[in-house]
């Protein structure tokens, strides 16, 4: 979210609904007590109890529930700081998440093994989300103000659409230490090959198999360009789920971008 308010109302949807659900599910209750329907009570009476405690556990001040992202809209309203904001919802998220786990062990040590287990997992779920948000916040801090261009690969061996597999997998694979190879065709890239189409084709065949045939082209390469931020390159090879994405610009592969570039150029930002 770009602003506190958006942040608040996306976040305080989920518990609201639930509050409703609980709030219906409880006049569905009342209503079997006026027609002497039991079964309409117990489902109303259970059904509005389970929404109720969903929506009071969802407002617990810790990521990733949203009462850990309200406490950080407000904070980050009045402070004007989404970073203090975070940092300090992230502690909180720390704190809640040892004591859902102490209570869980508590339990265990009492006998109740089933319940005990399960809030300790529920615990332990918390404090790793809740460390996960800090550690993406000083990532997005350190990779603040920094492009694509600054961290790229541009020196990529490229290939001819002729080349057999065997060939790039015995001859210039080993060598050059790259796991993606733009396809050029003539004086302009039309694709690229990575490991993964490389896998999806038998062994027996790479001998007739060319790079050309099994590459992706370039129009339906998913792709970033060198002024994109580094942030954003990171969060489109997690949408896409590849490690790597080309580096395209005026309708040319210039280059590569790789999770490991952007972890480097990230650690070394904060050395």
């Amino acid at each position: 979210p770009e602003r506190p308010r958006d942040e608040f109302g996306i976040a305080g949807a989920g518990p609201l609904v639930s509050f409703m659900l609980a709030l219906g599910f409880g006049a569905l209750a009342w209503a079997g007590t006026v027609m002497i329907r039991p079964l309409l009570i117990m489902a109303g009476q259970w059904l509005g109890m389970i929404n109720l405690v969903l929506a009071l556990f969802n407002l617990l001040p810790a990521f990733p529930l949203d009462g850990g992202r309200i406490l950080r809209a407000v904070i980050w309203g009045i402070t004007r700081n989404y970073k203090a904001a975070t940092l300090i919802v992230g502690g909180t998220g720390k704190l809640i998440a040892f004591g859902i786990i102490f209570w869980g062990s508590w339990l265990i040590l009492q006998g109740d093994w089933a319940n005990g287990l399960w809030i300790v997992l529920v615990g332990w779920f918390i404090q790793h989300v809740a460390t996960q948000s800090l550690q993406q916040l000083t990532l997005k801090s350190s990779l603040a103000g920094h492009t694509v261009r600054e961290a790229m690969m541009v020196d990529c061996p490229r290939v001819s659409p002729t080349v057999t597999i065997q060939k790039l997998v015995e001859e210039i694979m080993p060598f050059s230490g790259r796991r993606c190879f733009p396809i050029v065709g003539g004086m302009w890239v039309t694709g690229l090959i990575t490991l993964n189409e490389i896998r999806n084709v038998p062994h027996e065949q790479w001998a007739t198999t060319t790079v050309g045939m099994v590459m992706i082209p370039v129009k339906e390469l998913k792709s970033v360009s060198p002024e994109s931020g580094l942030f954003e390159a990171l969060e489109r090879l997690s949408q896409a789920s590849v490690n790597q994405l080309p580096v395209i610009e005026n309708d040319q592969v210039v280059g590569m971008i790789a999770r490991d570039n952007i972890l480097a150029f990230s650690k070394s930002a904060r050395s």
